[in-house]
Formats: C-alpha cells, structure tokens, sequence
C-alpha cells in the first residue's frame, strides 16, 4: 500500500487555513457593521468644547460672501454626528459642529460625546480638549484624524461626522 508523502500534503493545509483566515476575517468585517446597526442607547455622560478662532455669524451659510461662489465649498457653520464601537461593544456617538471658509479651511470646531461610562467619558474628554489644534486651520478635504491626546476610538466617529459635513459644505 502505497502512502502519500506528508509534505505533499501541506500546500493543501496551508490553502485551507488561508482560507478559513479569510472567511474569519470576512465575518469579522460583517460583525462590526452589525454591531453599529445595534441601537444601543448610551447617554450617560456628555462632553464639549468649542474653540473659534474669530466670531461668527449666527447663519448657518454665508450665502452673501463673494468668495463662496468661487470657492469649492459654501462658507458656514455645520453639523455632523458619528459613531464608533467602543472595546465592550457599546456605540459611542460623537456630535460634532465645525465652521468653513469658501476655501475649506476649518475656522472652528465644537465636538460633543455621548458615552456609556467614566472610562468612555475619559478617552472621548481627551480627544475633544485636543481636537482644535489638530483641525483648526486645516482644509476639510485633507483631515485624516486617527489619535488625538490618545484617544483613538474617538476618531473614527469624528471623521464620519466631518464625512457629512464636507458632503454637505460642497459648493
């Protein structure tokens, strides 16, 4: 009786583990999304700051500026929210109002947190007493936040809300 050498087995084993990884991996990519479909309901505490660089108008558009018909965004005050999951599983949500030129330079940012818990509350206080002088001055266009005072959650539902704002500052 003829035995099938064991190493001619192996790319079979190895192919099979890729794929079971990728499978793992896949589900994984579904699980998060199930995880922010969830509505989990999380208010315990809230956080805010705002940080202006000069005054501004109480219109949410500056529609009589000369500069916002040729500029590539329509120069205001706007509104987003964001989410993110934080490491127990619990959505987090981020509030966040921001004021752009024509050009897309942020003027100002004000972020408010809703959170679950006092170590939630922490990392969320951490990033918005951080945000302004990461954004302030900046183009919307080219933010990519990712860690602010070590708050890394934080960032992923800030930058869906900047996401909506941006879509709705476009001239």
């Amino acid at each position: 009786m003829a035995r099938t050498p064991l190493h001619l087995n192996r790319p079979v084993r190895t192919a099979a583990t890729l794929a079971s990884v990728a499978g793992i991996a896949l589900l994984a990519g579904c699980s998060a999304g199930a995880a922010e479909a969830d509505t989990a309901t999380t208010s315990d505490t809230s956080t805010s700051t705002s940080t202006t660089t000069e005054p501004t108008a109480a219109a949410t558009t500056d529609s009589g500026n000369s500069d916002s018909a040729t500029g590539a965004y329509v120069a205001g005050t706007y509104e987003g929210d964001g989410s993110y999951s934080n490491p127990r599983g619990n959505i987090e949500k981020v509030h966040v109002s921001m004021t752009i030129t024509a050009d897309g330079t942020i003027e100002s940012v004000d972020v408010t947190g809703t959170t679950d818990g006092a170590e939630s509350a922490q990392y969320q206080g951490l990033f918005i007493s951080g945000i302004s002088d990461e954004v302030v001055g900046k183009k919307i266009d080219e933010l990519n936040v990712t860690v602010v005072s070590g708050s890394s959650l934080t960032s992923g539902g800030f930058m869906q809300a900047v996401d909506a704002i941006e879509a709705e500052a476009a001239a």
